[in-house]
């Protein structure tokens, strides 16, 4: 009876009906039956609705002509972040493993499995080889991509390091190192780099970077031989390097388009000298170079930066600006020297940073069409939209950014206003035809008069102005 009871129970549960005991029956075991069978045929029912409604959806996907589920598929790949879900959260399996139909067409689409992007962890780490199996054979002879999050894992731990070793030997063996053409790992082991350098002949991009919590777990033992050439290699982005290794990789990269270099590792023990003397002393030329972004990190190494590479071909130049920088003088004449095809310059400065340094670097590169201004304080901003009231002062100038990286508020001010105003002027009257003023993590008050006082501006529409607030364009009307 007590069983009877429970399978009682639980139909009168998915029936969504109240459960009467046997006591309150009169012990009635026929009644219990004729209860169960009622219940049974109202959940048979309910089953048949959802099969009916399941059927209805599939028949109408299983419809839709080839062409269409697989600019679908190609949709859904390239929007989903599975490298922030496990292995569980791949698209293209979720996708296969809804009909058989559908799995034909993932399987025979190689370009979906062109990116492997995961975050592995010490749960997962054991499945993600057999995971990168099946996107290797189905994958076939395309060029391929790599995203890989390894901040999950224990690095003193033994099971891991025999999982990563084997995990890397899945990796860099094979055709697999040949067909990729971009890397993007965070936290890898340093000894990686080796690997990569030495079995990745066809990359083309590379992203490498550390956190300041897992920086002092790594031994950085290894140096990158600068004896290997990087030929392939275009894009190099790297963060929390050793200052040498960051030198290292950028020598061995003559083809580089774009270098980004944030946050180098500075050790005390780092002899820039005696590194000098292994290299060589003299100026370095990156031809195709057009992208630069550099963190400045104590005098004799940005000396050696500043000194003797040269980037003749430079569009867009990054540099923080900080107070008590060693290198100013050095830094000016460096600046002074950018070429002509430079268009975009973004200075990263400290609150405490004057505006006069700024506006004297400014002057120096007279022919920028943009300029990004991150972390430079409202005062120091404001006094900047004064300066370009002036033809003078960057007269090619068409955008301008402003950005904070931590997000924070202005106060509505009639005169900041107003300087965004008189600057939007002077550059339609001296001929500007089209200005962008952008905003990034900048609240500000824009009042109903402050945009039409801009829109006017735009008079007979020869002048064309565009205000962007944190990714929205203001609606000026």
């Amino acid at each position: 009876m007590d069983d009877l009871d429970t399978r009682l129970k639980l139909a009168c549960k998915l029936a969504g009906t109240n459960y009467l005991p046997a006591s309150d029956s009169g012990n009635d075991p026929t009644g219990f039956l004729t209860e169960l069978k009622k219940l049974q045929s109202q959940i048979n029912t309910i089953q048949s609705q959802y099969r009916r409604r399941f059927n209805v959806i599939r028949s109408s996907t299983a419809a839709l002509p080839n062409e269409i589920l697989i600019i679908i598929f190609r949709l859904v790949c390239s929007t989903v972040e599975p490298k922030n879900a496990g292995p569980t959260g791949c698209p293209q399996i979720i996708l296969g493993s809804v009909s058989s139909h559908w799995r034909d067409i993932v399987v025979d689409m190689p370009e979906l499995w062109e990116t492997f992007s995961l975050k592995i962890s010490q749960e997962n780490l054991q499945t993600t080889i057999p995971l990168l199996k099946v996107y290797s054979a189905r994958r076939r002879q395309m060029p391929s991509s790599m995203q890989l999050d390894l901040r999950g894992l224990d690095y003193n731990s033994p099971e891991v390091l025999e999982s990563l070793t084997f995990l890397e030997g899945n990796i860099f063996s094979g055709d697999t190192p040949k067909l990729l053409h971009s890397m993007d790992i965070h936290c890898p082991p340093p000894y990686w780099l080796s690997t990569i350098v030495s079995q990745c002949s066809n990359l083309h991009e590379l992203s490498l970077s550390w956190t300041p919590q897992n920086t002092g777990t790594y031994i950085w033992s290894r140096r990158l031989p600068t004896s290997i050439p990087f030929y392939s290699l275009r894009i190099l982005r790297i963060n929390r390097v050793p200052i040498m290794l960051c030198f290292d990789l950028l020598l061995s990269c003559p083809n580089l388009t774009e270098f980004t270099c944030t946050t180098p590792l500075v050790h005390a023990r780092n002899d820039p000298d005696g590194w000098m003397m292994m290299n060589r002393d003299q100026e370095v030329t990156f031809p195709r170079l057009e992208r630069l972004t550099w963190t400045p990190t104590r005098k004799y190494w940005d000396k050696y930066f500043l000194e003797f590479f040269r980037f003749p071909s430079l569009r867009y130049f990054a540099w923080p600006i900080w107070p008590g920088q060693d290198s100013k003088n050095l830094f000016d004449s460096f600046v002074a020297a950018l070429p002509p095809s430079l268009e975009s310059f973004e200075i990263i400065a400290s609150p405490l940073i004057a505006w006069h340094r700024i506006e004297s670097i400014l002057r120096q590169i007279p022919r920028i069409t943009q300029l990004i201004l991150t972390d430079v304080p409202s005062s120091a901003h404001s006094r900047f939209l004064q300066m370009l009231q002036y033809p003078t002062f960057l007269p090619s100038l068409k955008a301008c950014k402003w950005i904070q990286k931590v997000k924070g508020e202005v106060d509505h001010d009639p005169q900041w206003i107003s300087h965004l105003h008189g600057m939007l002027q002077q550059r339609k009257f001296y001929g500007t035809e089209e200005f962008r003023y952008e905003m990034v993590n900048v609240e500000a008050c824009w009042r109903a008069e402050d945009r039409e006082m801009i829109s006017r501006l735009k008079g007979d529409g020869r002048f064309k102005v565009e205000i962007v607030c944190n990714n929205s364009i203001l609606n000026l009307r």
